[in-house]
């Protein structure tokens, strides 16, 4: 609802920069609490000082946003005019986001995930700039030096602790709440994450990690996963779902991911060459598949109590950081090892099984199973939009949710995925999605109920329908925005 504040702004010329500031401020009182919507008019009387000063409009303007409350708001209207901190926090929410593009990681996961997030932020009213991480040299003065943000998202980017000549951060002038994203387990950027100013806040897909984070790297943390695009054209109803997935799915199932190492060849790898460290590696790589439930820090922290490396808790909460950032990258080994169980398990079985990835064809010939090369991540929509199945396993995130799961719902697939905690309380197996525990006998389990979804077409399509409805309602990237306004505002 407009304010008498709004009625006199709309009056005036504004800038473009000040027009979308203005816009952007009214988007967010949906979101904040009842005191915002007469906070935003002090900051707008104070920040549009000059314009409504030229016409002749500021007393009026002063009195609106007083309201019948003079003696209340008088004291939060003094400080927006002598533009102390909380008139800079209103000046960060009235200016742009910024992504950092250009970077080509994982096939053009997290291009695509900076341009679908920013694009959500611009269809719900937000301005956001996209800088090219290349062009910053040019631009620094332009964007960095003095500026303000609504937000800077770095995604595992090393720009959020770059410093400059001088030995200043890169962002060390700009005024903005800096974003972190992190995909993988936060403790692997210990080095980037623990070289950033203490202001920085971690975005992570896990709610696991955001305990981490908070604990182990003294950083602000959120849960914010990523979300999901969907199809060009949304389906009205089951029947015209159903009729769409007949005529256009061709394959039995689909899994994009590469092969990699598994704990077994690394363990046989350190046992050969190197001796002194084997001992770790053995009771962490026994730790994280006995507790296949369980964050690879907690397996980490009992190897270490195992081996009577912390007796008496000795280690303090960064020494523990500092460690386990050398020990990280162990849990892609042991999803590796559920990955390559998994996908063994279905090629055996004879279904029309696609993968896309290196690695798979050392697995073996079997009928039906099909290896392809890596594909760029705009291209893996296209294979949802055929398969009636879409395999996810995921890089250990035991309470987290990845776009392998928003992405082939929202594009009418049947996703099969190892449980997690978040996908357990947001959904229901058997009703929206297929879980599976990845243990040996969870995954030996596994074929069958393939086997009887692919028998029983109907069923299949049910579940693919109420788990599109679950992503279309609540993992869109549309859907992010609405969260991080949520619990940013």
């Amino acid at each position: 609802m407009a304010t008498k504040v709004d009625e006199i702004i709309e009056t005036l010329a504004l800038s473009d920069e000040k027009a979308a500031g203005v816009s952007q401020l009214r988007n967010d009182l949906k979101y904040g609490g009842k005191e915002l919507p007469w906070k935003t008019d002090c900051f707008l009387v104070a920040w549009l000082q000059e314009e409504l000063s030229a016409a002749g409009l500021f007393d009026e303007a002063v009195l609106a946003a007083l309201g019948s409350d003079i003696a209340g708001r008088m004291p939060f209207l003094k400080k927006m005019l002598t533009h102390d901190a909380d008139y800079q926090r209103f000046v960060q929410k009235a200016s742009p986001y910024l992504f950092f593009t250009g970077d080509n990681i994982c096939f053009g996961v997290l291009e695509d995930f900076a341009r679908k997030l920013g694009e959500a932020f611009e269809r719900a009213g937000y301005k956001v700039v996209f800088q090219e991480r290349t062009q910053i040299p040019q631009v620094y003065e332009k964007r960095f030096h003095g500026n303000s943000y609504r937000g800077i998202f770095g995604l595992q980017d090393p720009l959020m602790a770059m410093r400059v000549q001088d030995g200043s951060y890169l962002l060390g002038e700009v005024s903005a709440p800096r974003y972190f994203w992190s995909f993988d387990h936060p403790a692997g950027f210990y080095d980037t994450i623990h070289n950033t100013p203490d202001d920085l806040i971690i975005l992570t897909l896990d709610k696991y990690y955001v305990e981490y984070s908070k604990r182990f790297l003294c950083r602000r943390a959120l849960f914010f996963p990523p979300g999901g695009e969907g199809p060009s054209k949304a389906w009205r109803d089951f029947d015209e779902f159903r009729a769409a997935k007949m005529n256009g799915n061709t394959m039995d199932i689909s899994f994009l991911g590469t092969s990699g190492v598994g704990l077994k060849e690394n363990i046989d790898y350190t046992r050969e060459h190197n001796q002194e460290i084997f001992p770790l590696v053995y009771n962490y790589s026994r730790e994280l598949m006995e507790h296949s439930d369980e964050p690879s820090d907690k397996a980490f922290a009992r190897a270490l109590d195992d081996m009577h490396l912390n007796d008496d808790g000795q280690l303090s909460s960064q020494d523990f950081a500092k460690l386990f950032y050398e020990w990280a990258g162990m849990e892609k080994n042991a999803s590796k090892d559920v990955r390559k169980r998994v996908v063994n398990e279905l090629a055996k079985s004879g279904f029309d099984f696609h993968v896309f990835g290196e690695g798979w064809k050392d697995l073996g010939d079997f009928p039906g199973f099909r290896v392809h090369d890596n594909i760029p991540y705009q291209q893996a929509k296209e294979i949802y939009d055929k398969s009636w199945i879409s395999l996810n396993v995921m890089s250990w995130h035991k309470a987290g949710f990845t776009e392998r799961i928003a992405e082939p719902q929202l594009h009418g697939s049947l996703v099969v995925s190892d449980s997690t905690e978040y996908l357990r309380e947001n959904y229901t197996d058997g009703e929206d999605i297929i879980l599976f525990d990845p243990t040996e006998h969870g995954i030996a389990d596994f074929p069958a109920r393939i086997k009887a979804l692919l028998s029983d077409k109907d069923r299949l399509l049910h579940i693919a329908w109420n788990g599109y409805q679950n992503a279309l309602k609540n993992h869109t990237w549309d859907a992010r925005v609405d969260q991080f306004l949520r619990m940013t505002v």
